[in-house]
């Protein structure tokens, strides 16, 4: 589950929880642990100002869209990032209730400023954010390098970030990236073959969690769903996707039924197909339409390939500029509203008002889950540029 042990030899490539490999070396100011400054010393302009100086301000329209891509293949370039990425953020140990929770530090009080934040104060009116305002931004966690660790101690001479997910696509977005977090998502407390689901509404949904998505008053059930990767709720189609694998899951379950296998072994096994049909997809549809057949060609990317072998000496563990650079391309690619089957053209929501919106899972008339899917592939996605969606 947490994918190690996929090379014998090298039993923690890819495994979650690992960090990422390195193409350069990082730029600390001290070489070791301290955010890079500029060469005098002084402090580098914030990312906000960057992204004003690069990001033109000019809206996107209708001439700015890419002819050849849909908005369902950004949405699964999006389920992708998420199916391999997730760097986490330093948090600090709260009680609520009765138990412990991780929660990000307070970036924003002078007066208890955690260490390992970042905030972004702006110290000018920037036509969005007033004078004053503070951005809270925590650094990304450092990876524990031990004579215990996965990784060598050997590497560990400066901070290095990490991946809580594993490397491979391996469907780890549906049923988690750990044994605890997998065991969590199963029928009868971790040990059905069916991943569990909530049938309240009348349609099959992930079972949902403890507190809204959003903040607001609610007028139904706008709790986020519960999935194998935190950010299932961060976009409606999202956790569109999110549920169509939950519901394509428990569907094989039930065809595979008939061989009489036990709960455990139909579970895996069930697990193993639903990687694989999302290997498919991303190697045969979506890899070809971003690169390019041609170059997808060159690179053995298509699918099906001559031939098949494995390399021991390769590693998979994902690249840190990878995580955090090449694989955002899609953030341009965004529209400024995502229509709705049924709807108006023009009514619905901005992408603004669209993270963490559960309105689409309020006890429907019809499956959600079609309306915003079909929806997608029928939308034109835009160009990737330095135009964004506000």
């Amino acid at each position: 589950m947490d994918g190690s042990c996929n090379n014998l030899e090298h039993p923690c490539w890819g495994k979650s929880g690992e960090p990422y490999q390195r193409w350069l070396q990082p730029v600390y100011a001290d070489g070791v642990n301290d955010i890079r400054r500029r060469a005098d010393g002084g402090s580098l302009p914030s990312p906000r100002q960057v992204y004003q100086w690069v990001v033109s301000q000019t809206l996107q329209g209708s001439n700015t869209t890419e002819p050849t891509l849909s908005n369902l293949a950004v949405f699964w370039g999006q389920m992708l990032a998420h199916e391999t990425v997730l760097t986490p953020g330093v948090t600090v140990k709260v009680i609520r209730g009765n138990k412990f929770e991780d929660i990000p530090p307070n970036c924003c009080s002078p007066n208890t400023r955690h260490p390992e934040c970042m905030p972004i104060v702006m110290d000018y009116e920037d036509g969005f954010y007033e004078r004053g305002h503070c951005l809270a931004i925590v650094r990304s966690a450092a990876y524990a390098f031990s004579p215990f660790s996965c990784t060598p101690l050997s590497l560990g001479h400066h901070r290095e970030q990490m991946n809580h997910l594993t490397a491979f696509i391996d469907a780890s977005l549906v049923y988690g990236s750990s044994e605890e977090e997998m065991r969590k998502l199963r029928e009868h407390g971790g040990t059905g073959a069916k991943l569990a689901m909530d049938y309240s509404t009348g349609w099959s949904y992930p079972p949902r969690k403890d507190r809204p998505c959003k903040a607001g008053q609610s007028i139904c059930d706008k709790r986020c769903f519960h999935a194998g990767e935190r950010r299932a709720n961060e976009n409606p189609f999202l956790a569109a996707l999110h549920t169509m694998w939950a519901r394509e899951h428990n569907r094989l379950v039930d065809a595979l039924r008939v061989r009489g296998w036990p709960e455990e072994t139909l579970f895996h096994v069930v697990r193993k197909i639903v990687g694989a049909v999302m290997q498919h997809i991303t190697y045969k549809e979506y890899l070809p339409r971003i690169l390019g057949e041609e170059l997808a060609d060159i690179l053995q990317l298509s699918v099906p390939t001559k031939n098949y072998r494995y390399d021991p000496n390769l590693n998979p563990t994902i690249y840190n500029v990878f995580a955090t650079a090449a694989f955002r391309y899609g953030h341009s690619s965004l529209s400024e509203r995502y229509q709705r089957v049924g709807h108006m053209p023009g009514t619905s929501p901005l992408l603004s008002g669209d993270f963490f919106n559960m309105d689409d899972y309020c006890s429907p008339h019809s499956d959600p889950i079609a309306s915003l899917l079909s929806a997608q592939a029928y939308q034109h996605a835009q160009r990737v540029d330095n135009l964004f969606s506000r």
